[in-house]
């Protein structure tokens, strides 16, 4: 977009937008928009301090540069993500390795702690079964609460009945 005097009305027909441009002594500007995948993310705005009437060699250099830009916003865009996505399988890979070499209830817990934005309690419990496969109970097997262990808590062992579906 193309606009060769911010304080036209037909050209701008936001009395705000009038207003922004001329506390910022803006009289022409150009918006290139940065277009990904049909998708518009965003754009470059380029302001002249004086009126200007863009020639078509400028337009094409300009709609060169929106299509440069658009291409560069789109690999950081996917850079970005590929980073996300490698910290968090690095993050898994840990949680992975800490669970295969823990041997006791305590260290299964110490392995997903990190991972779990450290909440206030977390238990470990198993699922007790009928001779069908069906959950008949929850038994608490290991406590953390309020950032500690509490290996004696009173429903450690403890059996607590799964009510069936009414």
């Amino acid at each position: 977009l193309y606009v060769h005097d911010v304080h036209d009305e037909i050209q701008v027909p936001s009395a705000a937008a009038r207003q922004f441009f001329a506390e910022h002594h803006t009289q022409s500007l150009v918006f290139l928009p940065l277009n990904v995948r049909r998708r518009g993310e965003g754009l470059i705005r380029l302001e002249w301090d004086t009126q200007r009437t863009f020639s078509s060699t400028e337009q094409r250099l300009y709609h060169s540069i929106a299509g440069q830009a658009s291409v560069v916003v789109d690999n950081r865009q996917l850079l970005v993500a590929t980073q996300t996505r490698a910290a968090q399988l690095d993050k898994l890979s840990r949680i992975e390795t800490a669970l295969s070499i823990a041997d006791t209830e305590e260290e299964i817990l110490l392995a997903i702690l990190p991972s779990c934005n450290t909440p206030f309690n977390v238990s470990l419990q198993y699922i007790e079964t009928d001779r069908y496969d069906n959950p008949q109970a929850l038994i608490v097997k290991q406590m953390w609460q309020a950032g500690e262990f509490v290996p004696h808590s009173p429903i450690i062992n403890q059996r607590m009945p799964i009510l069936p579906d009414s």
